[in-house]
């Protein structure tokens, strides 16, 4: 076995490998397309690969050559095709077509002409040159800058680079072989194979790690969230709001409200569709909608305000209770609410407000509900007078 060959070896275990990694992501979280995409574009490559075997065995060589070059190109759209979902960016189909039948019949036009022919090389490679642009103008288009976003960038344009050099590279160390059959015995193979699986390997295992931590983000989203509601669970509310006090803090603007609300009435599982969704829409539709809310019990819902004192707290909650209220008319949709609302005091954690906010709530609990109560400043206590016997 030739030291090409070899390394066309390694190139194809490369490439299932990387296949198979892209379809567990893919596999694993169902809504990163761009993973299946990777997928298939290595599948893709791994027969490109596949396809120069059949060629150095001199069997169905002009098939196998167009195998080869069509399969590699299919494989770059369907990379550059995951970018653009991953960025989420316009990708237009019918432009990839034309790119890959245009090509196509190139590679069928370069077939006849002298394999160390400069002009037949640069031809050659220029679709790949191009395709690896057009990757790249979905990382740039996307606006992301972090930095993997430009390591992404640099090795693309790196990409286009090698494609475009290849033909110099060939004719410095003797050409590409006179026959097809003969390419796997060339310097300039070795060459490009181990450079090409280089670069490939560093750009999949880059996108690799793009996809998984954007799956992972996903996860961690999914299970800070309530699955009935759409809101923050009591641990994502908990997370949230505490980063968003510290924002707050850090940005020099203090105010911050919290609104705890909790319906007046014991939810049962049937019960929840027709109360706490409905209850959970007049929340969605709350302005402005930076608001941080969470649901953190069956019925009890919290809105965290930032740049909000308490007056402006209590018009918002009134305002849900009287609509609330004005629902009642509909029978078996709405009970009434109760609402305890505090503000930031200096050096407060999300936890010292939701202790005063839970307090006011007992308090319209205990006049009756279907009321709002504002909390008692922490320096007063929060210890309820005794009733008298």
């Amino acid at each position: 076995m030739s030291g090409a060959l070899f390394i066309f070896s390694i190139n194809l275990t490369l490439a299932l490998v990387m296949a198979a990694g892209f379809f567990a992501v893919a596999r694993f979280d169902a809504q990163n397309t761009a993973a299946r995409w990777m997928a298939l574009a290595f599948l893709l490559g791994g027969l490109s690969v596949a396809a120069e075997f059949i060629i150095s065995a001199d069997i169905f060589v002009t098939l196998a050559r167009m195998t080869t070059a069509t399969a590699f190109l299919a494989a770059m759209l369907g990379v550059t095709v995951a970018l653009s979902r991953y960025y989420n960016t316009a990708q237009d189909w019918a432009s990839l077509s034309v790119i890959f039948v245009a090509s196509a019949m190139l590679y069928a036009l370069t077939l006849d002409m002298p394999r160390n022919d400069p002009v037949r090389q640069v031809l050659y490679q220029l679709p790949y040159a191009l395709v690896s642009l057009l990757a790249l103008s979905h990382v740039w288009r996307s606006k992301c800058r972090a930095v993997l976003d430009w390591c992404l960038m640099v090795l693309l344009l790196l990409a286009a680079v090698v494609f475009i050099g290849k033909s110099i590279i060939a004719n410095m160390v003797g050409g590409v072989g006179s026959e097809a059959q003969d390419y796997a015995r060339t310097v300039y193979a070795m060459i490009s194979q181990s450079s090409g699986a280089i670069l490939v390997l560093m750009v999949g295992m880059l996108i690799l790690i793009m996809l998984a931590r954007e799956t992972a983000a996903r996860l961690i989203r999914q299970s800070e969230r309530d699955s009935a509601t759409g809101f923050l669970n009591r641990n994502g509310f908990m997370n949230h709001g505490d980063a968003l006090l510290r924002q707050l803090g850090n940005g020099g603007a203090s105010e911050a409200a919290l609104i705890l609300a909790a319906l007046d009435v014991n939810i049962e599982n049937d019960a929840r569709s027709t109360r706490i969704l409905p209850f959970a829409g007049l929340l969605h539709a709350l302005d402005p909608p930076e608001l941080c809310i969470g649901r953190l019990g069956p019925a009890q819902f919290a809105i965290l305000m930032p740049e909000t004192n308490l007056l402006g707290a209590r018009k918002t909650a009134e305002a849900l209770r009287r609509k609330i209220a004005e629902a009642e008319n509909s029978p078996g949709v709405f009970v009434t609410a109760s609402f305890g609302i505090t503000e930031k005091e200096r050096g407060d954690a999300l936890s010292d407000m939701i202790l005063r906010a839970d307090w006011a709530l007992e308090e319209a609990r205990h006049a009756g509900g279907n009321c709002v109560r504002l909390s008692a400043r922490s320096a007063l206590g929060l210890a309820r007078p005794k009733a008298i016997s």
